[in-house]
């Protein structure tokens, strides 16, 4: 049986970082994001 998951949403302008990716908090929260998927995988 094949598990798929999705994501959605677009809400960059919510977080302090806004569409900065090259700032710290944006790459811990990405870093945190693939820790835990890799978790639940």
């Amino acid at each position: 049986m094949k598990k798929i998951v999705c994501f959605t949403g677009h809400r960059a302008n919510k977080f302090s970082f806004r569409y900065n990716e090259n700032n710290i908090d944006c790459i811990k929260l990405k870093l945190l994001i693939i820790k835990e998927i890799e978790k639940l995988y």
